[in-house]
Parts: C-alpha cells; structure tokens; sequence
C-alpha cells in the first residue's frame, strides 16, 4: 500500500483554478457580510451620556447633570427622581436607550435584548445548518 501523497491527486483533479479563486472570493465577502450583523449591536444598544431635565426643581430653566439618575432639591434636602432625558447625539443620534428611555433603572433591558440576539443568533445558525443539510 502505497503512502497517500495529497500532491499526486491534485495532478490528478486539478490545481487550484480560476473556479477555486473564484469560490474562495465570494465565500469571503460573503463571510464578512454577515459578520457585519455582529457589529450592529455596538451601534444600536449603546447608552450615550444623558441629562436629567428635571423642569418641577427650576420653574424658568430646566437643570442639568450627566450621567444622573436623580437630582436634588436647592429648595429641599430631598433627591427627586428624574422625569425626563436629554442625550448626546454627537456620536449617536439614536440608540435603544435614547428610543425607549433605557438608562438608570431601566438599562437592565438594553443587556436583555442583546442576550435575546446573541440566543437567537445561536439558535438561527443551529436549524439553518440543519436546514441546510436536508
């Protein structure tokens, strides 16, 4: 029995063609296509920084603090939960946060619907492949 000799079967299939390049090519782009589905999540779940506008503690002017969840009082020693959000668009102009108010006691959903992607992401490519193979 004689050694297996991988370049003595590709004399006889044929080298590396035109067909093979080609393959090669669109499987790649076709890879990075849908490697860029993994990059949205980067984009729509982040949190930009955000101002409480709370207009019930100034009456001519709204107050202002970034990053906060709740403001306190000039006129009370009293923190006052925050009614309303201003966030910066300079980097994004809208997110999950920014859309439905995700941030301070409600981020917890932003992280739930990344975990519901990536489990779906799983699940997708387990029945495709299955599906593929039938």
């Amino acid at each position: 029995m004689s050694k297996l000799d991988v370049n003595d079967h590709l004399v006889v299939v044929g080298n590396f063609g035109v067909y093979q390049w080609l393959v090669l090519i669109l499987n790649g782009m076709l890879a990075c296509l849908f490697g860029m589905q993994m990059f949205v999540t980067v984009f729509t779940h982040a949190t930009p920084d955000f101002r409480c506008i709370q207009e019930s503690v100034v009456s001519n002017s709204s107050v202002q603090y970034d990053n906060q969840c709740t403001l306190n009082s000039s006129t009370a020693e009293v923190t006052i939960d925050c009614e309303r959000f201003e966030y910066d668009t300079s980097i994004f102009t809208a997110t999950l946060a920014t859309e439905f108010d995700a941030v301070c006691g409600a981020a917890q959903y932003v992280t739930m619907v990344n975990v519901a992607w990536m489990i779906s992401e799983g699940v997708g490519s387990i029945l495709g492949s299955y599906i593929c193979d039938r």
